[in-house]
């Protein structure tokens, strides 16, 4: 049995007290609000619990997903802001090497890339965004990011542009990248924490 508890009414030392949705078969499949008192939560999972509940005088083992708290959901939004930063900048810096401007042609002349070379920058600048927006390949977008924005910081090395409007400018932005996936996955926070 699987129950979605949505909304927390209580604590005490020895009890919580959630209001649960349990799904009721009928025609219209409608939803009854009922109380439970919860005795024992053990994680099994991300966002999925082990519930131990007495209702009735009877204790009752079954299998939950319980909402995210206030601070996981707070570093989730931070984690989606941070990641929508660098995913709109890199669209719109993918995007406009495909659009033959005098300003995009000077500022990549000015790097030592010719002409030809925009199509194939921007592409791969692309390939590698689309990649981190999709939840799934999110962690190979963000590699292939940090080595396309490796390249960048070597570009900039050898024009001996600014330091740190230039040459870290792409640090900035793997530091928001991993920094987003960081604060979204606990999976690879674990991965590289080296925990179990």
């Amino acid at each position: 049995m699987r129950t979605c508890y949505s909304k927390k009414i209580s604590m005490s030392h020895s009890a919580s007290y959630y209001a649960a949705f349990t799904p009721h078969r009928s025609k219209n499949f409608r939803r009854t609000l009922s109380y439970q008192t919860v005795e024992e939560v053990t994680t099994l999972e991300k966002g999925v619990h082990k519930i131990r509940i007495k209702n009735r005088n009877a204790m009752t083992t079954l299998q939950a997903t319980l909402p995210a708290t206030a601070s996981s959901k707070a570093k989730v939004w931070a984690g989606r802001t941070m990641g929508g930063i660098v995913i709109l900048f890199m669209l719109m810096d993918s995007i406009f090497k495909f659009i033959v401007s005098e300003d995009v042609i000077k500022g990549t002349t000015d790097l030592g890339f010719q002409v030809h070379h925009l199509p194939i920058i921007g592409t791969l600048g692309l390939i590698a965004t689309l990649l981190y927006i999709v939840p799934r390949t999110e962690i190979i977008g963000a590699l292939l990011l940090t080595g396309y924005w490796g390249g960048a910081i070597a570009t900039h090395v050898r024009m001996d542009n600014p330091l740190f409007t230039h040459i870290l400018f792409p640090v900035y932005l793997g530091i928001l990248a991993w920094g987003a996936l960081w604060m979204k996955s606990k999976r690879l926070r674990n991965l590289i924490l080296n925990r179990e």
